[in-house]
């Protein structure tokens, strides 16, 4: 008897749990957070930042104290890209083009390698395979910085 008691004291306490949202759906969850509700003024950095220019920055390496990089995104959505390995004889250079949709730019090569970066702020940021940050003290090593007009 005491079984069949706690057994409907604790289906009660799911349904009751589940019942939390007063029958919101997921998506009207949210759609009622703070920043779904924040004004859309239709800024981002496909319309609202002038990211053609050159970047440069330092990535990690494996085998040598880190790349120089330099990527330069010209208007004609074309860039130019240069790595440069410190203390080895070694630099690699390519071209293609590149798309920005919303704050995301798409770099595809010549050879068709893919590259992902964050348009922030008169900076790039690289993101991974899946289009993320590289996580953690990390992903602070993968920014380039806007370089003033020569």
């Amino acid at each position: 008897m005491i079984r069949k008691h706690l057994c409907l004291a604790a289906c009660a306490l799911c349904l009751y749990a589940c019942g939390g949202n007063s029958g919101r759906t997921a998506q009207e969850a949210r759609e009622n957070t703070p920043a779904a509700n924040a004004a859309d003024d239709g800024h981002n950095a496909e319309n609202a930042l002038d990211y053609t220019g050159t970047y440069e920055g330092t990535i990690p390496a494996a085998d040598c104290p880190g790349i120089n990089v330099s990527v330069e995104l010209h208007a004609d959505n074309t860039f130019e890209c240069r790595y440069d390995y410190m203390e080895r004889d070694a630099s690699f250079e390519f071209k293609g083009s590149y798309r920005i949709e919303k704050n995301l730019l798409t770099a595809v090569s010549e050879r068709s390698d893919t590259t992902y970066y964050k348009v922030e702020e008169n900076r790039l940021r690289q993101l991974d395979s899946e289009k993320q940050p590289i996580p953690g003290k990390a992903g602070e090593m993968y920014v380039l910085t806007k370089q003033a007009s020569r």
